[in-house]
């Protein structure tokens, strides 16, 4: 198919078209809906966009989250070994942000592609990048914009969260709560669906109760003792679901008279490299940082190369600090 055919098919012109994909042209929503169907009719696919830069943008959602950052950098670093160089933009996680970095980066002048880390699965503008045909490489939370210009680079969140909430279980508890991340959020219902998954397949029931959701904040997992203490029975044990959740209950526990791992076991999920250093230390499923970096790059350079897609699901790893206890018997 060419892009003709197309054109007829959406009864626009050739050049239409043509400077519609290539992100040249903003027509009518209307037109701009006649020319997809068209494009998905005839199966057309442009070639990815040629760029003799090695300038790669990078949208995260902020930097305050050490995974974020930490992630950030190893980025940085694994691009700047094969020869790339990232410019930076930070999307405060909200939906418009993001479609506004993601715009932003595609009006750059030879961008070589992105990396792309939301928090949101929808963004208009960069559905409008894939239209136009840029490399792009989705890390941590999955989009709902599928094509064969997008790569994705994720990890294992059921699994993670399942292989912590067992390692709970395995310690004696059964009186488990968890603090979730945002409704909607990909890896926040994964990591709450593994967590339901282990309490099942040991016969213990997913209490309501217990089971709270929040930003990945300290702040949230600070605020979370007020709610557990109305529960009326407080649980022996927390799986967060992010290490700076875990890391804001820590330091909050003593406010409220815990102790940890004494009073309340807890168990975080990412493996930031904070968490060593905090008094208990902190159990954790880590995230393999530099391993999704290395991904993630990789992707990139075989999307741009090769045009040659693909999608990377990389384990979790339970690191044990010295914030879970174990239970002789639950009391």
């Amino acid at each position: 198919m060419t892009l003709a055919d197309v054109a007829a098919a959406a009864g626009v012109s050739t050049s239409t078209v043509s400077r519609y994909v290539r992100g040249q042209l903003s027509v009518q929503a209307v037109t701009a809906s006649r020319i997809d169907a068209a494009l998905n009719h005839t199966g057309y696919k442009a070639p990815l966009i040629a760029s003799d830069t090695t300038t790669v943008g990078l949208i995260v959602p902020e930097l305050r989250n050490p995974y974020y950052s930490d992630l950030a950098d190893e980025l940085s670093t694994q691009a700047a070994a094969s020869g790339l160089t990232l410019i930076m933009s930070v999307s405060g996680s909200t939906p418009v942000r993001e479609s506004l970095a993601a715009r932003h980066m595609g009006a750059i002048s030879g961008l070589a592609g992105i990396v792309y880390l939301g928090m949101n699965r929808h963004n208009d503008e960069l559905a409008q990048l894939v239209r136009r045909r840029v490399p792009i490489v989705v890390v941590d939370e999955d989009v709902d914009t599928a094509a064969d210009t997008i790569s994705t680079v994720t990890v294992d969140n059921f699994g993670g969260a399942y292989q912590a909430t067992n390692y709970l279980i395995a310690q004696g508890h059964s009186r488990i709560a968890h603090i979730g991340g945002p409704r909607g959020v990909p890896t926040a219902e994964a990591r709450l669906g593994g967590f339901r998954a282990a309490l099942a397949d040991h016969g213990i029931d997913a209490l309501d109760d217990y089971i709270i959701r929040g930003a990945y904040s300290d702040q949230f997992g600070a605020n979370v003792f007020r709610h557990l203490a109305g529960t009326g029975s407080m649980p022996t044990a927390v799986f967060a679901a992010s290490d700076v959740v875990a890391f804001g209950m820590i330091g909050a526990a003593e406010r409220h008279g815990i102790r940890i791992p004494d009073d309340m076991s807890i168990i975080g999920c990412d493996g930031v490299p904070m968490g060593q250093w905090l008094t208990p230390q902190l159990t954790t499923v880590a995230q393999p940082i530099s391993e999704i970096a290395r991904t993630a790059i990789r992707a990139f350079s075989d999307l741009r190369e090769r045009e040659i897609s693909r999608r990377e699901v990389l384990p979790m790893q339970l690191r044990v600090g010295a914030s879970v206890r174990q239970l002789a018997q639950e009391h």
